[in-house]
């Protein structure tokens, strides 16, 4: 998806859960989007090495440190959730 459309879908989880703590095995109505948050932020934290990133050329990091609730640490990923429904 867009960055927008991903957007969205991060904003929807923070106001549902209250925090951008998503499991890397989430996904929501429009499918996966724990592992996208994950790749995301490990692209921001620079270990992707020369991989161009989620989303090549386009800035995603203004409009997720706009959004209350995210946090970018990766610490913020969890390995597995009790899938929460």
């Amino acid at each position: 998806g867009t960055i927008t459309q991903i957007y969205t879908r991060i904003k929807r989880y923070i106001e549902r859960h209250g925090h951008s703590e998503m499991p890397i095995d989430y996904d929501d109505e429009d499918g996966r989007l724990g592992i996208l948050v994950e790749n995301i932020r490990f692209h921001h934290a620079g270990l992707a090495g020369a991989s161009p990133g989620p989303f090549e050329g386009v800035d995603y990091e203004s409009p997720l440190n706009e959004l209350e609730g995210w946090s970018w640490d990766l610490d913020k990923s969890l390995p597995r959730s009790k899938k929460e429904h």
